[in-house]
């Protein structure tokens, strides 16, 4: 009970009772918001501001955050 069980599991190990489908969309999920907020940021350093595509931007995000809030079945 020492050392050798605090050693975490693979990943594939703790997603074992989660459908490979789920998993996946997870992980788009996690790309495209990631994904999003880079371009945010580059946006916001960009000196030509264009204010349309920011907000654009931006309402993506937020549609792909509230998708990951919701359960995936």
């Amino acid at each position: 009970m020492g050392l050798e069980r605090q050693i975490r599991r693979p990943a594939r190990a703790a997603f074992a009772h989660v459908p490979m489908e789920v998993t996946v969309a997870r992980f788009v999920q996690n790309a495209k918001i990631e994904h999003y907020l880079r371009l945010i940021a580059e946006s916001a350093r960009n000196p030509n501001w264009d204010d349309d595509r920011h907000k654009t931007l931006l309402m993506l995000l937020a549609e792909e955050i509230a998708k990951d809030k919701k359960p995936l079945s």
